[in-house]
């Protein structure tokens, strides 16, 4: 499901005899697709681009590429969970890579709880000891990685016709 999507969830207890709290969560729309700088602290990414303020969600980072024999048709090397308690260590990270900062909202209506999923893609355009600079967020890991094929075909194309 998309983040900017409007879900639908039970609707919580009743505040008053004729009175109903809204039943849907509201996530912020995709701004465009720009360059981030996320920064790198102790060798962990301490920035995170998903619109999350929740306290209570379920946070991850991952290294994201294409293979047909998983959920979704993608893989996912989860990054590590810095030991300093802050921030993710990077796992399998290269140029062009395809990237996933997500995020489950837990929201509990009486006493079950419904989890409101929230991801952002974007694609590596430069790496260093203290930053990391990601292009995104795109609605999904496929469109990441078209823009990363284009990309890296763009500067295959130059590096073939400065060395001829």
């Amino acid at each position: 499901m998309h983040p900017t999507q409007v879900r639908i969830l039970p609707a919580p207890p009743m505040a008053g005899a004729n009175e109903r709290r809204p039943t849907t969560i509201s996530l912020p729309p995709l701004p465009e697709a720009a360059p981030h700088l996320l920064r790198v602290l102790e060798g962990a990414v301490i920035d995170f681009p998903a619109p999350v303020l929740h306290p209570d969600a379920q946070r991850w980072a991952a290294t994201c590429w294409p293979d047909p024999t998983q959920p979704g048709g993608w893989g996912r090397a989860m990054w590590w969970p810095s030991p300093y308690h802050r921030g993710y260590v990077p796992v399998a990270l290269d140029y062009a890579d395809i990237v996933e900062f997500g995020a489950d909202i837990p929201i509990r209506t009486q006493r079950t709880t419904r989890w409101v999923p929230v991801r952002w893609y974007g694609m590596v355009i430069e790496r260093s000891r203290e930053r990391i600079v990601v292009h995104g967020p795109h609605p999904s890991p496929h469109a990441a990685n078209g823009i990363a094929v284009e990309l890296c075909d763009s500067l295959a194309y130059h590096r073939i016709s400065i060395e001829h």
